[in-house]
């Protein structure tokens, strides 16, 4: 269960029972939830959904887990913004993916399904890790010229709307 998510999207008097949120989570579970009254909320603010109702601020109740599909088209909008905060959240994560991306097969590499990263930044990227390990965004970005918030927020995007097949980091449930 995700501890921690972001606001997608508020849809004032979404349902019958008072407010709507979407949310996508840190471990990139969409969510559709019931809001508290009367707080204030933001799109892309971070927020407490864990077990603790104590402890959560801005949504009531989940309601559960939603597809793209089914979410708002507000939400829709907003999820490449969403993840861009999410991706700067993990930067380690995704640092550490850049450094240890390997081949897949003879004629086919993990970086290759990676937005934005053509022949040229491929070639960059591994030659730069030979030298060092890529220690930030800023490292990766000085030394290969690739904006990875940027990538790698877009390829979140397409493995949870389904465009992309390959998956790396979002699990379907």
């Amino acid at each position: 269960m995700e501890e921690f998510a972001y606001v997608l999207d508020i849809v004032p008097f979404g349902d019958r029972e008072g407010t709507a949120v979407y949310l996508i989570g840190l471990k990139y579970t969409l969510l559709k939830a019931k809001a508290k009254e009367k707080v204030p909320i933001k799109i892309g603010q971070r927020t407490y959904v864990g077990k603790d109702l104590e402890k959560r601020e801005i949504v009531e109740k989940i309601r559960g887990r939603v597809d793209y599909d089914n979410l708002s088209e507000g939400a829709r909008q907003n999820l490449k913004d969403v993840l861009k905060l999410i991706v700067k959240e993990k930067e380690k994560e995704f640092v550490e993916f850049l450094n240890k991306a390997k081949a897949i097969s003879v004629r086919t590499h993990q970086l290759d399904f990676i937005p934005y990263v053509g022949k040229k930044t491929k070639k960059a990227i591994l030659a730069e890790r030979e030298k060092r390990p890529f220690e930030s965004f800023e490292d990766v970005k000085a030394r290969t010229g690739m904006d990875p918030v940027e990538a790698f927020a877009e390829k979140l995007y397409r493995e949870i709307s389904g465009r992309d097949v390959v998956k790396f980091f979002v699990v379907r449930f």
